[in-house]
């Protein structure tokens, strides 16, 4: 199974990469920047409390506190950004992972190489359930009684899944064939 971005050209890659990578950068510290002014003792994560909060309570505690604070349009900016970030998000993890599957390839890590093609694919399911995840939060920001917290929840959580898996195949891959092994598993170092 091989992604869309594997077939980019080389000469175009990193170029291509880094691009998507910097917008997503910006992007994050916009976010960061806004979600600074949405925590609150009921949401000390910000957006993330709500996506996490999983029950019509504990919603309803965490969108008074943003009504009782008076930042309400900062929720709906982070939501809207959030739909930027995860296009931008899902195009650099994505090219990440496919860049690195071909490097596996390359240096003759078959079992990696398909592990890179599966998480690129799983940063655009991420993707595609950060999307739902959003749409889901926004009625629940008009009426905190109303919506489904617990499905918010369950998108975030298996939002959060792929990206950890994504960026753990990225490590992973990345020091397995970065070219240089550590001292311990030089010949050298065995034999003195």
């Amino acid at each position: 199974m091989r992604h869309p971005f594997e077939t980019w050209p080389a000469s175009h890659r990193r170029a291509a990469f880094l691009g998507v990578a910097a917008v997503s950068i910006v992007v994050w510290l916009l976010l960061a920047w806004i979600n600074a002014d949405i925590r609150t003792d009921a949401a000390p994560n910000g957006q993330v409390s709500l996506q996490m909060a999983g029950s019509a309570e504990a919603a309803t505690r965490i969108v008074g506190s943003w009504q009782a604070e008076g930042v309400m349009h900062k929720i709906g900016l982070s939501v809207g950004f959030d739909y930027v970030f995860m296009v931008a998000y899902g195009l650099a993890l994505a090219a990440g992972c496919a860049a690195l599957a071909v490097r596996c390839r390359v240096r003759n890590r078959s079992g990696l190489a398909g592990l890179g093609a599966a998480a690129a694919w799983g940063v655009w399911i991420a993707a595609g359930l950060d999307a739902v995840e959003n749409a889901l939060m926004v009625p629940i920001l008009s009426d905190p009684g109303s919506g489904a917290p617990g499905a918010v929840k369950a998108f975030a959580l298996g939002k959060f899944a792929l990206l950890i898996a994504a960026v753990v195949f990225l490590v992973v891959a990345g020091v397995a064939t970065s070219g240089r092994r550590p001292t311990l598993f030089r010949s050298t170092a065995l034999s003195g």
